[in-house]
């Protein structure tokens, strides 16, 4: 691709909202630079641009006018429905300069001479007329005779910063409006003036971006974010808004809360320090954002902003403020209240003092949850006050009281953390919260947050007269264990203490507890037929003395083990009576968990629908537990309802990493459905995620499942050798452990794959141990997946509703229009090209997309197009949006890819910068290191526009050009082509002998399909003074060796050498066919002389080149005409390779000088 051919390191590209030329960077951005001429609306009203009056009273502004485009029609509008506006807000919001540019609209549109008043100066309510009859040019005349003034013609008067001496600025106002007819005042303050006929405008904060906007354009729609960058680039004019910093600009302004000031001093800081680093400052933002003199006092640090509005505030809406502000989000009235009276006996109702802070706006209505909301900075402000009072634990406490949902549990979560951190190690009220903080973890399912609390409990329990509070903390232990980090061992001799503990303290009623809990961790051990067995002794002894408590929990243990082991009859009666005791007991919780179950059941059985029926009717709950969301996302895989897996997942992201052992499993299962989905960049952070959690260790039957799902992502990634292997390793480990029902799936996937790859014998033996569990198993859904019928099978499971498995059997019995329609349905669109490039390849329709982007590649150009629909029945295809990453330095480079539409473009991120190698758009080719086994990827590739990318498994290219030597040939140049820019853009030395080992890896692929073992050739040469000598064996035209593992120049490099042989250089130079065996050549350049037994040593000759065709090679090739050609890719070398250059000797550099340089290439 041209825009990659070049080795030069390109700048990078990226949006520059102002750089040297300010009008056409704004242009681009759409915000106007300072002092552009006047732009307007149907209403006159200024967009993005800043004006100041030279006549009026109005104060020059320096900055641009950013965002506010619509506040400020609607302020105009209310300003011509009432003579007294006054725009209201918290400190910071920008109700000054919304203010002054309504000023300036009015004054160009109807005439009004505007007078603006700063009542700063005024430092009490005395001072109010004073200061406003000089702001209007009658300064030391009576009352009356400012009234004159402004009766005298049309005008508006601007009153800002009224909140300090509201009451004299309210009467002053009254007055002057009564004596002057034809005056419109406008005032900004924090809370309205409270004046018949009075209208208010709450300024609120600018539009933050949504969630996953990061890609610049995208960011830009923000004001919040287009308020950054502008003022960014006055203190640093190469501020750059990328795809690499957008998701910080993003969090920037999320966490300011978008109040302009905020963002404004935020910017000022850009010019010492990165936006990742301006991000992680923002922990103390009131140290941070501070600003020169240039400010108003009460502006210069956010801090003093926030000051100048807690300092109006009565002594009561002090203390509820600081109280109020350890709630986040949203929070309900009665919260509110009950927080703001804690510990607080007689205190009189906190609503009246609550609807004052919203009028003073240092609180803000939530209109939709029907609540309040405080923004992030003055919850900080709040909470540094409450610190300060000494009632910060007690009020954190009272907060975290009365949780009722998954969310408020969280939320609770946060506040007793802040509590505990605020004490000792030796304060009474420590065991308490510690307490309170395991149970609302476990009611979070936050299991790693009540592990640390539980041993922190652990540790306080020291007197020895509490052996039973602590036995009751380990076994609580051993449940939270496997959830919070899969540690197995340590769960079952927490448990294993707890029985000890309770026989010292005589507590032996609860040693059936005990019992339990041990049985759950012969399950989590991978043994779920021993937690059944075990289970089943303790359930028959807690019935015999009638302890429901335990009877309930080892029913749920037996039916946790039975039904994924497909014991479906015995596991279903459990886990009905384990649910009919949970809802005699009024256990939402608990009915919730066995009503999951029992669906999962359904789904296994092959009754989807009811499944899916049952797990809606369970008790309802704000968010659902971690066994009912496991449940849920598996059964919409069953569904092929992949949109609904990733849905849900992404609803409930905040929880879904606290519980590990099914998080593990569930995050499978998303990354899973990202990938049929083709959402590449979604699918591999849920991977990472699911290797975070710890996806190597063994659990239950979540860990082996979730590689089964790994296997899965892998096959929709295009990376099927991988694919086939994370498959059977999985099928086989669910199997062995006797999860039967799962194991049947992962080896129908595992066949479905092998009959793709065309390998019969894993097809074969993959259905062969599937048609023994359904001999086992004879549910509906694993008789159709064993039914050699695919059409038979595609109806049943159609019927039963495993569309996804319907449509695979589909296109396998040849329905493939139906099949790829299927697909596109489930938005598995990779698969629906796939199945139609087979049947463009035999002829049923026109040319696949997939193999018209491949025949532009140049690559494959001279690839007829029935060969180009070979290649594209293998591949996959993804989405990327917008500064998504298609791959990142230094992961394994596992696929090639093409771009189909939109832009890729591979750089190097540092930070020092961005250097950028360059762009692929359509039809062009990159990835090419995944051509050699086992090197890394040299560049991030990012997508700078909604991008649509080919993925292709390299074993398939390399097969593909195993036969095609003019394809192969090219590859050779594109790899090294490419080798060479990443060599130059990163300063690493290119792959070792890149061209020789992606032939070895073509020799490799020719040899497992067939042909006779592949052979290396070696040339060796040395100079003497009547020319070049080749050594080579007595008997033979030249010396040729088996090919064997490994980087084939050090294969060569060792041959040499026992043979008592040192060459200075060895290098592949060509390759060629000598009848069905391939042979690589390496010329191999000596330093001197020498002899070796059985060999001889010939003077060389120039030689005719044999030439070949792009499809066919010549009819002979003598080995004179292989050296000739060797020492022709010397002479290139030695121009092209510095590092080779230096190696050659002066005479041979003349030597080869004389030979006309050719690249390596097939003979």
């Amino acid at each position: 691709m041209a825009s990659l051919t070049s080795t030069k390191v390109q700048p990078q590209t990226a949006v520059t909202p102002r750089s040297r030329t300010t009008d056409a960077a704004c242009g681009r951005l759409a915000i106007a630079p300072p002092y552009r001429a006047p732009s307007t609306d149907g209403l006159g009203c200024t967009c993005e641009v800043s004006r100041s009056s030279a006549v009026s009273g109005l104060p020059a502004q320096l900055t641009s006018f950013v965002g506010r485009t619509e506040e400020l029609v609607r302020a105009r509008r209310m300003a011509s429905r009432s003579r007294l506006l006054t725009l209201t807000g918290s400190g910071g919001c920008g109700k000054t300069r919304l203010a002054v540019e309504l000023g300036a609209a009015l004054e160009r549109e109807v005439g009004d001479l505007v007078f603006f008043c700063d009542l700063t100066a005024a430092g009490e309510g005395a001072a109010v007329g004073a200061v406003v009859a000089e702001a209007v040019g009658a300064a030391g005349r009576a009352p009356e005779e400012l009234a004159d003034r402004l009766r005298s013609r049309r005008a508006v008067l601007l009153l800002d910063n009224c909140e300090h001496v509201l009451l004299a600025a309210a009467e002053l106002t009254g007055r002057l409006l009564h004596d002057s007819a034809d005056l419109r005042v406008i005032a900004t303050s924090r809370e309205p003036l409270g004046i018949p006929g009075e209208i208010t405008m709450r300024v609120g904060p600018l539009p933050l971006p949504g969630p996953l906007d990061r890609a610049p354009d995208r960011l830009l729609e923000s004001a919040a974010v287009r308020l950054l960058v502008d003022r960014a680039l006055l203190n640093d004019p190469d501020f750059e808004l990328t795809a690499a910093n957008g998701a910080a600009v993003a969090q920037a302004c999320s966490r300011l809360d978008g109040i302009p000031l905020a963002i404004e001093l935020a910017a000022a800081q850009l010019n010492a320090m990165t936006v990742e680093t301006l991000v992680a400052g923002l922990d103390d933002r009131f140290r941070l954002l501070v600003s020169g003199p240039g400010r108003p006092p009460r502006q210069r640090t956010l801090e003093a902003a926030v000051d100048w509005s807690f300092a109006l505030l009565s002594p009561e809406q002090r203390t509820v403020f600081a109280r109020i502000s350890v709630l986040a989000g949203s929070f309900s009235v009665d919260t509110a209240r009950r927080v703001a009276n804690a510990g607080l006996a007689g205190a009189p109702d906190a609503l009246p003092i609550l609807a004052g802070l919203v009028e003073r706006s240092m609180l803000d209505l939530d209109r939709m949850g029907g609540g309040y909301r405080m923004p992030e900075t003055l919850r900080e402000y709040g909470q540094a006050v409450l610190r300060r009072s000494g009632e910060a634990v007690q009020v954190l406490a009272e907060a975290a009281e009365e949780a009722d949902s998954r969310g408020a549990h969280w939320s609770a979560l946060t506040l007793l953390q802040a509590a505990l951190a605020q004490t000792t190690q030796e304060d009474v009220a420590r065991r308490e919260l510690l307490d309170k903080l395991a149970w609302q973890a476990e009611c979070a399912g936050s299991y790693r947050v009540g592990v640390e609390a539980l041993q922190a409990l652990d540790e306080l329990l020291t007197d020895g007269s509490e052996l039973a509070a602590r036995a009751t903390v380990q076994l609580r232990l051993s449940s939270f264990l496997p959830m919070a980090s899969g540690d197995l061992e340590a769960a079952e001799a927490a448990a294993r203490l707890a029985l000890d503990l309770y026989q010292a303290a005589g507590e032996h009623g609860r040693v059936r507890a005990v019992a339990v809990q041990l049985a759950w961790a012969r399950g989590y051990g991978g043994d779920p037929s021993s937690q059944a067995r075990a289970a089943r002794e303790v359930a028959a002894e807690a019935q015999s003395v009638g302890d429901r408590v335990v009877l309930r929990n080892s029913l749920g243990a037996i039916g946790a083990a039975c039904v994924p082991l497909g014991d479906l009859e015995e596991g279903v009666a459990a886990l009905e009576e384990g649910l009919r005791i949970a809802t005699e007991d009024g256990d939402r919780v608990q009915s919730q968990w066995f009503g999951a179950l029992l669906a999962l059941a359904d789904g296994l059985r092959g009754q989807l629908t009811r499944a899916r029926a049952r797990l809606d009717r369970v008790p309802a709950m704000d968010q659902p537990s971690s066994l009912s969301l496991e449940v849920s996302t598996f059964l919409h895989h069953l569904a092929g309802n992949h949109r609904a897996v990733l849905r849900e997942v992404e609803e409930n992201a905040s929880s879904v990493s606290a519980f590990h052992v099914r998080g593990i499993w569930i995050l499978g299962l998303a990354a899973a459905a990202a990938a049929e989905l083709g959402e590449a960049a979604t699918a591999r952070g849920f991977v990472a995620r699911v290797q975070a959690l710890g996806a190597d260790r063994d659990f239950f039957y979540q860990s082996r499942a979730s590689r089964w799902m790994s296997g899965v992502a892998s096959w929709c990634a295009g990376e099927d050798e991988r694919a086939r292997d994370q498959l059977r390793g999985a099928a086989h480990a669910l199997l062995d452990m006797g999860v039967r029902p799962l194991a049947a799936l992962a080896f129908r996937d595992l066949a479905d794959l092998a009959l793709q790859l065309g390998d019969a014998d894993e097809a074969g033996s993959a259905l062969a141990r599937l048609e023994g569990i359904a001999r086992e198993l004879p549910f509906p859904l694993v008789s159709a997946l064993a039914s050699p019928d695919a059409l038979e099978s595609a109806a049943e499971l159609g019927r039963l509703g495993y569309h996804g498995l319907r449509a695979r059997r589909l296109e396998q019995g040849g329905l493939v229009e139906e099949a790829a329609a299927a697909y596109s349905e489930l938005g598995c669109d990779w698969r629906a090209d796939r199945a139609l490039a087979g049947l463009s390849r035999a002829g049923g329709a026109p040319p696949s997309p997939a193999a018209r982007t491949l025949g532009r590649t140049v690559l494959l150009e001279t690839a007829t197009m029935s060969e180009l629909e070979e290649l594209a029945g293998s591949v996959t295809t993804a989405r990327y949006r917008a500064g998504q990453l298609v791959h990142r330095r230094g992961e394994d480079a596992r696929t090639l890819e093409v771009v189909e539409s939109g832009r890729v473009r591979l750089a190097i991120a540092s930070a020092a910068g961005v250097r950028v190698l360059g762009e692929a758009g359509p039809g062009e080719l990159f990835g090419e290191r995944a051509l050699l086994a086992g090197e890394l990827r040299a560049t991030d590739a990012l997508a700078v526009e909604d991008s649509r990318v080919i993925r292709l498994d390299p074993a398939r290219v390399l097969r593909f050009m195993e036969g095609r030597p003019a394809i192969a040939e090219r590859a050779v140049a594109l790899l090294r082509t490419r080798t060479r820019q990443e060599s130059a853009l990163t300063g690493e030395p290119e792959p070792a002998d890149a061209a020789g080992r992606l032939l070895a890896a073509v020799q490799q692929v020719g040899t497992a399909h067939g042909r006779t073992g592949s052979a290396y050739e070696i040339l060796p040469v040395y100079l003497e003074e009547q020319g070049a000598r080749l050594l080579r064996p007595l008997r033979h035209a030249s010396l040729q060796i088996p090919a064997a593992e490994g980087v084939p120049a050090a294969v060569v490099g060792a041959a040499l050498a026992r043979m008592g042989v040192r060459a200075e250089i060895v290098h592949s130079t060509s390759w060629r066919y000598e009848g069905d065996r391939l042979v690589l050549t390496y010329l191999a350049i000596l330093p001197r002389a020498l002899e070796a037994d059985g060999f001889e040593t010939v003077s060389v000759a120039r030689a005719e080149l044999a030439r070949g065709t792009a499809r066919e090679a010549p009819s002979a090739i003598d080995v004179s005409q292989v050296l000739e050609h060797g020492l022709r890719h010397l002479s290139w070398l030695s121009r092209d390779d510095p590092a080779i250059r230096e190696q050659l000797s002066g005479s041979w550099l003349a030597f080869v000088d004389r030979y006309q340089p050719e690249p390596f290439r097939a003979l």
